[in-house]
């Protein structure tokens, strides 16, 4: 090729500021071919090959990028990237590229789309999160895969969530017997609050099934929503209640009978006795236990 040539595609390449992702590429890229030791011989570092570890370059697997195109599978066509590396980029992901939150994700949605087909109605792609925001491919194990490490993913963005898991009552979630993932689908879900099943309840019944039912008297606020008398992240109170008993009770039960009275120290231990198994903890289901229903036909009280 003569020096005017390669000059007029130099400068036709700077002016045009060419990159795989972007929607006014002035030219067509085209492949390098060569597989991974083509790019390898520039970008030799650990930080780089240490996806030849990962399950994305089983070369066994016709899925995998190594089996189509390698590198390129995922960062475009790169022949004019390797003639002219300062003028030319290939696709690049994370914080450190031009291309859009939604573009980068593209990418991997062109293999991963069966797998999260409510990806594009998530909260995550409505905030310009993407797919590298809390995965890492270039690793061996990618942190958010990890029960352990996993929660600390979520937790660079969900700070209230880190807050509350700290609480005293919680779910064992900082010891990785409970991940987020297991209540809440990243990836978007058809349920509220991206969770894993269509509601509140059926996503606590998965592990809470003894309080799914169906029970002979139902109460009304459990069949309705968990979460009208339980916190799941963490709570300062047992059993993971938003208010102690017996104020939560009284929420609801307040215009009737014994729930709205203030038991004074007549019930305490050297008092008369009276109700005095109605004071311990000031909680309502020191009598009525089977608050979440009960099965025995006429106990509607559910202290039975």
């Amino acid at each position: 090729m003569k020096f005017s040539q390669t000059f007029s595609i130099i400068i036709t390449l700077l002016l045009s500021s060419v990159c795989f992702a972007d929607s006014e590429q002035a030219i067509q890229l085209t492949p390098l071919g060569g597989g991974e030791k083509a790019c390898l011989e520039c970008h030799d570092n650990i930080k780089v090959n240490s996806i030849l570890n990962t399950p994305h370059f089983v070369t066994a697997d016709a899925r995998t990028p190594a089996a189509n195109q390698a590198c390129e599978a995922c960062h475009g066509p790169a022949r004019e990237h390797s003639l002219y590396p300062q003028e030319v980029s290939a696709m690049r992901f994370g914080a450190q590229s031009n291309s859009s939150a939604e573009a980068q994700s593209a990418v991997c949605l062109s293999c991963h789309q069966r797998d999260h087909i409510n990806w594009g109605n998530s909260t995550h792609a409505g905030e310009d999160v993407g797919c590298v925001s809390c995965h890492t491919v270039h690793t061996q194990r990618d942190m958010v895969l990890n029960p352990i490490s996993q929660t600390d993913v979520c937790f660079t963005c969900h700070l209230r969530e880190q807050m509350e898991v700290n609480k005293p009552y919680r779910h064992p979630v900082r010891e990785g017997a409970v991940t987020c993932t297991d209540c809440h689908n990243p990836h978007g879900s058809n349920g509220p609050s991206a969770l894993v099943m269509t509601s509140v309840n059926e996503t606590c019944y998965l592990c809470h099934t003894e309080k799914r039912g169906p029970f002979v008297n139902e109460h009304e606020p459990v069949q309705d929503n968990c979460v009208n008398c339980h916190t799941p992240h963490g709570s300062n109170i047992e059993n993971l209640l938003i208010v102690r008993p017996p104020f939560l009770c009284q929420q609801c039960h307040s215009d009737h009978s014994h729930a709205r009275e203030a038991y004074d120290f007549e019930d305490l231990p050297g008092g008369s006795g009276r109700r005095q198994n109605r004071v311990v903890g000031g909680s309502c289901v020191n009598c009525h236990s089977n608050i979440h229903g009960s099965n025995k036909p006429g106990a509607r009280s559910f202290r039975e």
